[in-house]
C-alpha cells in the first residue's frame, strides 16, 4: 500500500470514515497511519505527538514521526524526526516516553520534509515510512559555523515489525551511492551514555553526559565492539538504548524499549552476563517522588571515584539506590571509606558521617540538621535552571524539582535552551516548590536572555521558544511574549564567550540604553561566578545613569552534581505566594542576590527596592546579615552612588548602622558581602551577597 500525505492538509479527526481511536493491533499485527484524534496520543510529560502526526505500533510498541515543518526538542529543528516511543500492552501504555527527539543530520543540514509516504501501512508484515525532502541548515549551529548544503539526496525509512518494541531507521542515498557525513542529534531524556560491557552497575555514577549527543555514525565509534568498529550502543537509563550499524550504502539505527533492550545490548556483550540493573520489563518506572520525610542532599564521597550527590526523598532510580516513603534511602557502595555529607541549603545546618564499609557492613546515616537562619519573610528562588529539556543537561525533570526543595527553595523558574515544558511537566513538584515555566533564550551572537512566563505551543520546534534566528536584538525582544519578564544572563565572559550581552554591545558609559532591553541582570552566576567583579562594575555604572536593572543569583545548574539554588535570589515576599507575585517582586527590585548569607538593609525605615522620599542631606543605612555557623564571614559593604563608604567586619550575624550624604538628585545604596571562603560541599562559591538599591528622593 501506497499512501502519500500532505504536509499540511491532514484529513480532518472529525471525518466520517474515521474511527477514533483507531483499533490496537493484535499480537501478530503492525500498522501505519495517522494520528486522528487526541485519544489516540501516548501520554506522559516529554510526549510530543499531535493530531496528524504519524504512528507505527504494533501490540507491545508505539512510535510516533513528527510532520509539518517544525520539530519538537530544540528551536530550529524541522519535522520527519522521531519523537515519541513507549512501551504498550493489553492495559494501554506501560512506559513513559524518554525519547525526546532523534533528528538525523548532514554536517548539521536537515531533512525539511515535503513528503511523508506510508509505503506500508502494515497489512504485508510490516510497516514502513519513508521522509524525503530537501535539505535545510539547522538554525542555532548556522549562526556560528557555516557549513557546505550536502550534496547528496537522503531518505529516511522508518520500519516496524510485529511483536518487537523495536523500530529500525535506515538512512540511504537516493542515488544508490553511499552514505557520509551522516551525524544522528539525539534528544533523550536522564541519563544518556555510550554502554560499554560490564560497566555502569556496580559503581554510583554521577551524570556528566551531555543530551545533545552528535553521532558520528560513520566514523570512529565512542565505543568499538570487534575489530571494525563499525557497531555501537548508546543506553539511555534503563529503557531506552539505540544501536547503530553502518555500512558504505545505508545506516540502521534500531531504537529497543524495555525488555527488547537485553536483545539489543546482546551483540555488544563480550559474555551473555548482560548487567541486569540497566534493564527493566518495560514498565520504565525511574521513580516518583514522594511527600512524606525531609527533602535533603546527601554528598557521597570516597575511594571509588566522584562524589555523587542524590536526594533524599526520591524512590528508585534504577540505578543503585532505593528511598522508601518516610525518607529514607538505602545506598550500595562498594567495599571503602566513604563520606556522607548531608545539607539542605545555605540557611540551614550540616551533617556529616565517615564510614568504613567492608563487603558484609550495613550501616545507617540519620543526618541531624536544623533551619539556623529565619527566612520568615523571604522567598528562596532560582531563576535560571536546566534539565533535560536542554540539550547540555541530563538530569530529569522529576530530579530537578526534588532537588530544588531539597535545597530549601521556594520558586524555581525551568529555563531550558530554546525549549518551552508543558503545562503538565510538574505535577510531580514537592509540596510548598512554586514552580514556573520559562525559556532560556540562546542566541549566537545578541548573548544568551531568560524570558518567563512563557506558554508552550506544540506546534512549535522548542515547543514555543522565543524565535531569535535571524533577526537583530530588537527584533528578539519584540518576539517575547507580551508580560514576561526578561533576564540578561551571564552578560559578561572575562575568559571569553559568545553569549555575553554586554561584551557583545562592548558596554561603556556611553552606551545606547536600548541595547539593554531586560528588567533584571545575573550578577552571581554559578557558571560564570569569576565575572562577579567584572558585572557589579558595570551595575553600579548603569545605576549611575538610572538604568535600573534588577540584580539577581543564579545556578545555572545543568548537572546533578551542580546544586540548584547556589547562588540564588531572596524575594521579600510572605508565603504563600503566586508564581505571578514572585516575579512582580522581583520586577520590583525587592531582592537580594545571594551565594550564601542573608543580607537585608534598610534606609530611614524604607527596604530594598523601594524609594525613601524626602529624604535630607543625611540618612542611616540599617544592614542585617545572617548565616549559619558552618558558613565563614568577612565584611559588609555599604556603597552610596558607586562610592564605597562603609566597610563592617563581620564574623557571624550581625546588625550595625552607617550615616552617609545624600546627592542633591537622589541616590542609590546597597549593601555588599564579599569574603570568606567556600565550605565544601555545603556551597559552590564563595558567600557573596548583593541587595538590590534602596533609592533615595530629596
Amino acid at each position: 500500500m501506497l499512501l502519500l500525505l500532505s504536509m499540511f492538509a491532514c484529513k480532518s479527526p472529525d471525518a466520517d470514515d474515521v474511527v477514533c481511536p483507531a483499533p490496537r493491533p493484535l499480537t501478530e499485527q503492525v500498522r501505519a497511519g495517522t494520528l486522528s484524534c487526541p485519544e489516540e496520543l501516548p501520554t506522559g510529560p516529554d510526549v510530543a505527538a499531535r493530531v496528524g502526526d504519524i504512528v507505527l505500533e504494533n501490540s507491545v510498541s508505539r512510535w510516533v514521526i513528527r510532520t509539518g515543518d517544525e520539530g519538537h526538542a530544540i528551536y530550529g529543528l524541522v519535522g520527519g524526526g522521531l519523537v515519541d516511543a513507549v512501551r504498550v500492552g493489553v492495559e494501554g501504555q506501560r512506559s513513559d516516553d524518554v525519547l525526546r527527539e532523534i533528528a538525523p543530520t548532514s554536517s548539521f543540514w536537515l531533512h525539511q520534509p515535503d513528503s511523508i509516504e506510508i509505503v506500508s501501512d502494515g497489512s504485508d508484515g510490516e510497516a514502513r515510512v519513508v521522509v524525503r525532502g530537501p535539505w535545510k541548515s539547522m538554525t542555532t549551529v548556522r549562526e556560528v559555523l557555516s557549513t557546505p548544503e550536502p550534496v547528496d539526496e537522503y531518505q529516511l525509512e522508518y520500519v516496524l515489525r510485529p511483536g518487537l518494541a523495536q523500530l529500525d531507521i535506515v538512512t540511504t542515498n537516493v542515488d544508490g551511492g553511499e552514505v557520509a557525513g551522516l551525524a544522528d542529534m539525539l534528544f533523550a531524556s536522564g541519563d544518556a551514555r555510550p554502554w560499554v560491557p560490564g560497566d555502569g552497575v556496580d559503581v554510583p555514577q554521577s551524570g556528566g553526559v551531555d543530551l545533545f549527543a552528535l553521532q558520528p555514525l560513520a566514523d570512529e565509534t565512542a565505543v568499538a565492539i570487534g575489530s571494525d568498529g563499525a557497531m555501537r550502543v548508546l543506553n539511555i537509563g534503563p529503557v531506552l538504548a539505540v544501536t547503530y550499524e553502518t555500512a558504505p550504502e545505508e545506516i540502521r539505527r534500531t531504537v529497543s524499549l524495555g525488555a527488547d533492550l537485553l536483545e539489543a545490548i546482546a551483540p555488544f556483550s563480550s559474555s551473555t552476563d548482560v548487567p541486569s540493573g540497566w534493564l527493566d520489563d518495560g514498565a520504565g518506572d525511574w521513580g516518583q517522588p514522594v511527600q512524606e520525610g525531609q527533602p535533603a542532599q546527601v554528598v557521597v564521597d570516597g575511594d571509588a571515584g566522584v562524589p555523587l550527590r542524590i536526594t533524599a526523598t526520591r524512590e528508585s532510580d534504577g540505578m543503585n539506590w532505593t528511598y522508601a516513603v518516610d525518607g529514607s534511602a538505602t545506598l550500595k557502595l562498594p567495599a571503602g571509606r566513604w563520606e556522607l555529607f548531608a545539607s539542605r541549603g545555605p540557611f540551614w545546618g550540616t551533617d556529616v558521617v565517615t564510614l568504613d564499609l567492608d563487603a558484609d557492613t550495613v550501616e545507617a546515616f540519620r543526618p541531624a540538621m536544623s533551619q539556623q537562619v529565619s527566612t520568615e519573610g523571604w522567598v528562596s528562588a532560582d531563576f535560571h535552571v536546566h534539565s533535560e529539556g536542554s540539550p547540555d543537561s541530563s538530569v530529569r525533570i522529576e530530579r530537578r524539582l526534588l532537588d530544588s526543595a531539597a535545597e530549601g527553595l521556594d520558586f524555581v523558574v525551568l529555563t531550558e535552551h530554546d525549549f518551552v515544558w508543558e503545562e503538565g511537566c510538574c505535577e510531580s513538584a514537592p509540596d510548598g516548590l512554586v514552580v514556573e515555566r520559562g525559556v532560556e533564550i540562546s542566541t549566537m551572537g545578541l548573548g544568551h536572555f531568560n524570558a518567563w512566563p512563557i506558554t508552550a505551543d506544540p506546534h512549535m520546534s522548542g515547543n514555543g521558544a522565543v524565535r531569535w534566528h535571524g533577526t537583530d536584538l530588537a527584533g528578539m525582544v519584540a518576539a517575547v511574549p507580551d508580560g514576561a519578564l526578561l533576564q540578561c544572563n551571564h552578560p559578561r565572559f572575562v575568559d571569553g564567550g559568545f553569549a555575553a550581552l554586554f561584551d557583545w554591545i562592548a558596554l561603556g558609559p556611553d552606551t545606547d540604553p536600548a541595547l539593554i532591553p531586560c528588567e533584571a541582570v545575573e550578577l552571581l552566576n554559578g557558571g560564570t561566578f569569576g565575572d562577579t567583579e567584572a558585572v557589579l562594575a558595570d551595575w553600579m555604572m548603569l545605576l549611575n545613569r538610572d538604568i535600573r536593572l534588577v540584580v539577581t543569583g543564579v545556578s545555572d545548574s545543568h548537572l546533578s552534581e551542580d546544586p540548584l539554588g547556589h547562588p540564588r535570589t531572596l524575594l521579600r515576599l510572605d508565603s504563600p505566594f503566586t508564581a505571578a507575585q514572585a516575579t512582580e517582586a522581583l520586577r520590583a527590585g525587592h531582592a537580594v542576590a545571594t551565594a550564601g548569607p542573608l543580607l537585608d538593609l534598610t534606609v530611614s525605615g524604607v527596604g530594598i527596592g523601594d524609594t525613601l522620599t524626602g529624604a535630607g542631606g543625611s540618612e542611616t543605612a540599617t544592614v542585617r546579615i545572617d548565616a549559619p555557623d558552618w558558613m565563614p564571614l568577612e565584611s559588609v559593604e555599604v556603597w552610596v552612588d558607586g562610592v564605597l563608604v562603609h566597610t563592617e567586619p563581620v564574623t557571624g550575624p550581625a546588625e550595625f548602622t552607617t550615616t552617609f550624604d545624600v546627592a542633591d538628585e537622589g541616590s542609590w545604596v546597597i549593601a555588599l558581602h564579599r569574603g570568606g571562603e567556600r565550605v565544601s560541599p555545603a556551597t559552590q562559591h564563595k558567600p557573596w551577597a548583593v541587595t538590590n538599591p534602596v533609592w533615595l528622593q530629596r
